[in-house]
């Protein structure tokens, strides 16, 4: 890890030991932040200046219980990714709760540490401790320096080009309705080519990732079924819809239909496309579908011509492999006034606030989720290879006739 630079120390007693600490602290250019209560770490926190890590009483104002250290915690994990060590005369109280999981911060983030036993020394041996044992903490300082570095340099970059339109540049990731595609942002573009080509990022980077074991293997289903969701799928604000949205279609009998959107974003974002195209999603285990176990696994190895698997889809609370029917499509129409002419266009850019027609069915169309790349280039390839099949004689069959 990188050098101290910098903690916060949040104490209703920090005071007392403000003499000591920076006797120690300051001689090697380490800054302490001191708090007496709650907000006032709050305060400094909302001044966007990072810490390498947070000092915290247990007690904290109250030397009955932990409740304001405990509120300090949820607000810290939604402002800053660091270190937190619970300095503290109630250690046996603080594991407990920790026990518990009464303490709303992530275990390997955190450590409790007695009051009586640790001095200040020993606080900068006690981080590079905690850094080796947490593998997400190293790993975020890399990034964190870096991608801000690159901002910066993206930004004086550009500054520096005559004439630059910003506005006209950054207008060309809105379509016709000013829907955000951010897979064509150039700014994100930009910062992610300067850290494809900083030299000192990437071996940075590959000594972590060469100094790491491989680690447990991980036993839980739902610890793996979670990982899996979060690298395949994403959850966009649902304000519009895209190729690669899995939806949840509810006619009004309430039967449900699963399926994922695959016309391209450039159609869905024109007000004229008068028709959503849907490839159906079923259970991986529905009895309907009559896979045996070899078909199943060819189907999990992403070696079936008729399917294509969705690991680990979460859907009510629940996660459930499901499979693309390659050979089904589905055609959704926006529900308009019978008034209109027989075959009306789209009345507008079609989006999850209207309702929907199959044959003659009506329903709503909720958002699941979205499957994210390079999956959903690996579906469209799986699905246009089966489009695109052409059946041929059999030439031994020919033979033998």
């Amino acid at each position: 890890m990188s050098e101290l630079k910098r903690i916060l120390f949040v104490d209703d007693n920090c005071d007392s030991f403000k003499e000591s600490f920076d006797e120690y602290f300051v001689p090697k250019g380490i800054e302490v932040v001191y708090c007496q209560t709650k907000d006032e770490g709050l305060e400094k926190l909302d001044l966007k200046i990072h810490y390498d890590f947070v000092l915290l009483d247990w007690f904290l104002e109250d030397p009955e219980n932990s409740m304001l250290s405990v509120s300090f915690l949820s607000i810290l994990k939604t402002k800053l990714f660091v270190p937190v060590f619970i300095w503290t005369h109630h250690l046996e109280n603080y594991e407990q709760e920790l026990l518990q999981d009464g303490v709303p911060y992530p275990k390997e983030l955190i450590q409790g540490i007695s009051k009586e036993e640790l001095q200040s020394p020993q606080l900068q041996e006690k981080i590079s401790e905690l850094y080796s044992k947490s593998n997400i903490a190293h790993l975020s300082e890399i990034y964190r320096e870096t991608i801000k570095l690159k901002l910066e340099q993206v930004f004086f970059e550009l500054s520096e080009i005559p004439g630059i339109n910003l506005h006209t540049m950054l207008k060309s990731i809105l379509g016709d309705n000013n829907n955000v595609d951010w897979s064509n942002d150039l700014i994100l573009n930009f910062i992610h080519r300067k850290l494809l080509a900083d030299a000192s990022y990437i071996k940075k980077l590959k000594h972590f990732l060469s100094t790491q074991s491989e680690g447990n293997v991980i036993q839980s289903e739902e610890i793996k079924n979670s990982f899996i969701n979060k690298i395949m799928y994403y959850k966009p604000l649902p304000n519009r819809l895209r190729c690669g949205d899995i939806i949840n279609f509810k006619d009004e009998n309430d039967n449900s239909k699963q399926a994922i959107i695959i016309n391209p974003d450039c159609d869905l974002a024109n007000a004229n496309t008068r028709f959503i195209e849907l490839v159906e999603l079923r259970l991986i285990e529905d009895s309907e579908l009559g896979l045996n176990t070899e078909n199943k696994k060819k189907i999990k190895e992403y070696n079936h011509s008729s399917y294509y698997y969705f690991s680990s889809l979460k859907k009510d609370d629940d996660y459930k492999d499901y499979v693309a029917l390659l050979k089904t499509r589905i055609l959704l129409s926006e529900k308009v006034d019978e008034n209109t002419e027989k075959y009306p266009r789209s009345s507008k850019q079609l989006d999850y606030e209207d309702s929907y027609i199959i044959g003659k069915t009506v329903g709503k169309i909720e958002f699941i989720c979205s499957l994210d790349d390079p999956y959903k280039s690996d579906f469209l390839n799986h699905l246009h290879s089966h489009d695109l099949r052409v059946g041929i004689p059999d030439i031994k069959k020919l033979w033998k006739s």
